[in-house]
């Protein structure tokens, strides 16, 4: 077992989030949302919306963390969900950390959000962050990740840092992201 396992209860949830979440009587210090794409009508564009991240919110515990992949990320994909989602956690968290990376599979950079309920939470940085590491992680080293690394994808582009600055839409039921607006499920 990995030191983690040892200090820190995880749980991994396969079912309806939005229906578990809802009636669930717990709440987390963190939750990871790794989801589907937002397709319009899909099985999880209603956890893209304001009031599924209000939700998740209030099943955080105090400085608790909610993480979400936003799709991709690229310099020319980023205005149709990242820049949004983005926009939307941060009309619910009093914090936000977009970040993203390449993800050559997907072959485009991928954006992510770090939200947290804590308005003087700070990302760790440098040495501080090398020693987390050094003490959470069996063997005391990650494979990619390290504080230079983590730097880097927290440096988002100039482009996209003034036009998501300048982002206005918040993603509702009624709101999808426009990018993926009027495409139809394969299943139904």
């Amino acid at each position: 077992q990995s030191p983690c396992t040892l200090r820190y209860q995880r749980r991994v949830h396969g079912d309806c989030a939005k229906t578990r979440l809802e009636n669930s009587p717990i709440t987390f210090d963190v939750i990871i949302m790794d989801l589907d794409d937002p397709l319009e009508g899909g099985p999880c564009f209603k956890l893209y919306t304001q009031s599924f991240y209000e939700e998740c919110k209030k099943k955080l515990n105090p400085g608790g963390l909610f993480v979400t992949q936003c799709s991709a990320a690229g310099p020319k994909a980023f205005r149709h969900v990242f820049g949004p989602v983005h926009h939307t956690l941060k009309q619910v968290f009093p914090k936000v950390f977009p970040y993203n990376q390449a993800i050559y599979s997907f072959g485009d950079e991928w954006g992510f959000c770090l939200a947290a309920t804590d308005p003087d939470t700070q990302l760790p940085q440098g040495d501080e962050l090398d020693k987390l590491i050094s003490q959470r992680i069996e063997g005391g080293t990650l494979k990619f990740l390290d504080s230079q690394s983590f730097v880097g994808i927290f440096a988002i582009n100039k482009t996209q840092r003034l036009e998501m600055a300048q982002e206005t839409r918040i993603l509702s039921e009624n709101r999808p992201p426009a990018f993926f607006s009027g495409l139809k499920p394969v299943c139904q």
